[in-house]
């Protein structure tokens, strides 16, 4: 009994570290739909090449064969943050914007054909392309912290909090607190709402929706570009990994409500609980399975997600 005790509570604390990260993937990709409307493929290699990004920093900058500690990590985070919300910006400027002035906001109404074709084929060019630049051999950010842990002794109980996670889900909640609060209380955050709820009347009271969709779509990468490099200290990654991670973010905003950056990160949450927790009574192959069987148990009962709202088409 205390074994099984133990093996839960181990369980419950992996899986709220974990949910972190998951949630600030998802909040990424919450921030650029629920402003732009746009169903972004390519959101998974965003997701790697912030990895890419914090790897190059570490390898530049650090002079430790042993890895990087707190602000190292810390560092090449920021560091992909910044990188993405430019690679964000340039790519919405060069092909997205060019189809957004063109399909206005038939988008709404008449699907978005033409934003699943780019973005897919823009998921192709930047995983094969990382492919050719840096091979296909696993790469790491080596940090001591991956690989220590605080323990916890609860009476005949131990429990390991391991000390990279716990960083992780400490920069995750920061930044998920400085999002909503720049959503709520600052300008550029009502900007951003206004456009999103109608991009025809915003412009009416004097904002400029292109602007909006430039800062969305490069607040989102970098969000998820940062939480890529977070990751890429406890996990070995190459070009591909995007597509294991894309199918996380999308089930986790989509649970959530695809509008709704709180309940992005809360899907983001609940796919981490399901993953861990499942993993106490099957086998990792049946991990995913069991994700969109709650996914679609959700979906049965609440098809708009947890705070989805609900829009009737004319």
């Amino acid at each position: 009994m205390v074994y099984q005790f133990e093996a839960f509570l181990q369980t419950l604390i992996n899986a709220t570290l974990l949910g972190g990260v998951y949630a600030l993937l998802c909040v990424g990709l919450a921030l650029i739909f629920s402003v732009m409307y746009i169903v972004n493929f390519a959101q998974g290699e965003f997701m790697m090449l912030g990895m890419y990004a914090a790897a190059f920093a570490v390898a530049v900058f650090s002079g430790s064969s042993t890895g990087v500690g707190v602000l190292g990590i810390l560092g090449s985070s920021a560091l992909s943050g910044v990188t993405l919300f430019i690679v964000g910006v340039l790519i919405y400027s060069i092909l997205l914007r060019p189809i957004i002035a063109t399909t206005k906001s038939s988008v709404r109404v008449d699907g978005h054909y033409v934003q699943l074709t780019l973005t897919l084929g823009l998921s192709l060019i930047l995983s094969n392309g990382a492919l050719i630049l840096f091979g296909s051999h696993p790469t790491i950010v080596k940090t001591p912290l991956s690989n220590s842990s605080w323990i916890m002794n609860l009476g005949p109980m131990s429990i390991f909090v391991n000390q990279m996670r716990s960083l992780t889900f400490i920069v995750a909640c920061i930044i998920g607190i400085v999002l909503v609060s720049v959503m709520t209380k600052s300008r550029l955050g009502r900007d951003l709402i206004a456009t999103a709820d109608n991009a025809e009347a915003s412009t009416y009271m004097g904002i400029n929706n292109n602007v909006s969709y430039v800062i969305a779509f490069g607040m989102g990468a970098a969000i998820t570009g940062l939480g890529g490099a977070l990751i890429a200290a406890n996990n070995p990654f190459q070009p591909y990994i995007g597509l294991e991670y894309v199918v996380i973010m999308y089930t986790g905003v989509v649970m959530g409500g695809m509008k709704s950056i709180k309940g992005a990160w809360i899907g983001g949450m609940v796919v981490a609980y399901v993953q861990e927790f499942t993993g106490l009574l099957l086998s990792v192959e049946l991990q995913g399975a069991s994700i969109f069987v709650v996914f679609l148990l959700l979906l049965l009962f609440k098809p708009n997600g947890f705070f989805g709202q609900i829009v009737e088409r004319a």
